[in-house]
């Protein structure tokens, strides 16, 4: 029968080592395996690692196999002891170093369960076929629902619902979503109320945020992550720009409002309460459901399968944060271009689709406050907002109130964008010695501002 012992082999060895890789190919199940061993192995492993134990040794293999008489016969027939320790030691030279590796043996595995089974069924249908006393109609409905059944389990991935038996489903979800929304208005609110005005987050949607170079795309982000996060959300938020020690500072300072440059040098006792919100804000972040994942080399495979494991990590996940939408390497403005579009696809339909979340994500603006690129970013995105410094002009004629900055909507599927070159005011303090980098509403708004709706 079609099996692949080296395949089965490495992907053991490749989960002792690194058993959250098997959440970059989950389709791979223990029934796929050949050898009952392995099978038994993978088993153990992935149940280890779902309850949350990570380090895959022998003493934590051997309590989960020990937990049923029936997978503990299994080892015990190929060695018990000596074989857990050949595996282990095995796991050394036989593990797969990356996710393509890795899912390269699992899909072999599952190719090999595929044949294995299509066969047996063909086996099972020889002697009705060969019968001529069997009604044709009946024996030819059999037939193609049984290999029906073969397609879904290892074409589809998983078991095909037609539209109509999912409408009570939908329907229901729906009827949740209207009880959620107190003002009328479906989706998650963002940190400001003017913007909410015009912007609420949904499910499987992006959302993006566009400015200059060190403008506060980060912060933006990291704002709408601890604010999410106060509200007893799950938020997974990835970067690129910096380590988990400076976005410490950072995140220390957003939440307790003590300067970066004081929380450095230790000068907490100096402002009023410092010392107790300090405290607080560590002990928001022991206890918040909020994990931040920095990585300075994103790929589409690397965040897919650290989005997963920490989703797995925090039970769940409400918002993604992915700061932010970038192409380091590309010279070429056309490859740049289509890199950026890559991404925003990625984030818009594999992260916000397949994990069920809003995401939000941030660009670039150039010199002359443009995005590269921007119709194909708008085409997988939601909504676009960019985050500008008003111009000495603009400060003095809109008053003091009204801040220094200004969030334009430049476009929403929703219809709420501005026109005019109409904004909503805010203020940003990025005097970080003098007070806590901060993204605030202003007090005031220029005018009255009605953004345009397209409504039926």
């Amino acid at each position: 029968m079609p099996q692949d012992i080296t395949a089965e082999s490495g992907v053991i060895a490749t989960l002792i080592n690194n058993p959250q890789m098997y959440l970059s190919y989950d389709f791979l199940k223990p029934n796929h395996f050949f050898n009952d061993e392995y099978k038994t192995l993978y088993w153990a492993i992935t149940e280890l690692y779902n309850s949350g134990i990570d380090k895959i040794d022998k003493y934590n293999l051997v309590v989960k196999i020990g937990e049923t008489k029936s997978t503990q016969k299994m080892i015990d027939k190929v060695g018990g002891d000596s074989f857990l320790d050949t595996q282990l030691d095995n796991a050394l030279y036989l593990s797969r170093n990356t996710e393509e590796e890795y899912k390269v043996i699992a899909r072999k595995i599952v190719e090999c369960a595929f044949r294995r089974d299509t066969f047996n069924q063909m086996e099972n249908y020889k002697r009705d076929i060969l019968n001529t006393e069997n009604n044709l109609n009946e024996l030819n409905s059999k037939i193609i629902n049984s290999f029906d059944t073969l397609a879904e389990r290892f074409v589809a991935g998983e078991k095909i619902t037609l539209f109509k038996d999912k409408i009570d489903r939908i329907i229901a979800e729906i009827e949740e979503d209207q009880k959620r929304s107190i003002d009328g208005i479906i989706g998650m609110k963002t940190k400001w109320d003017i913007l909410s005005d015009v912007i609420r987050y949904e499910d499987g949607d992006l959302y993006l945020f566009a400015a200059r170079r060190k403008a506060g795309k980060s912060l933006l982000l990291l704002e709408e992550g601890i604010d999410k996060a106060s509200q007893g959300l799950k938020v997974i938020m990835t970067s690129t720009e910096m380590n988990d020690k400076k976005e410490m500072l950072r995140i220390l300072s957003v939440i307790s409002g003590i300067p970066i440059d004081d929380i450095k040098a230790g000068n907490i006792d100096g402002h009023d309460n410092g010392r107790q919100k300090y405290n607080n804000a560590i002990h928001f972040l022991k206890n918040a459901d909020f994990t931040r994942i920095y990585d300075t080399n994103w790929t589409t495979e690397k965040l897919m399968i650290n989005l997963k494991a920490n989703k797995h990590k925090l039970g769940g996940c409400d918002i993604i944060m992915h700061d932010y939408i970038k192409d380091t390497e590309s010279k070429d403005s056309s490859a740049k271009y289509n890199e950026l579009g890559r991404w925003a696809n990625f984030l818009k339909n594999d992260i916000a689709g397949g994990f069920e979340v809003p995401v939000l994500s941030a660009v670039q603006l150039n010199r002359s406050y443009e995005i590269a690129d921007s119709d194909n970013l708008e085409r997988y995105a939601s909504a676009g907002i960019k985050w500008i410094p008003k111009t000495k002009e603009e400060m003095i004629e809109d008053g003091f109130e009204c801040g220094n900055h200004k969030m334009v909507v430049f476009f929403s599927r929703d219809g709420g964008t501005h026109e005019n070159e109409d904004y909503f005011d805010f203020y940003l303090d990025g005097r970080k010695n003098k007070t806590n980098l901060r993204i605030i509403q202003a007090k005031e708004q220029h005018q009255d501002i009605e953004p345009d709706f397209m409504q039926d």
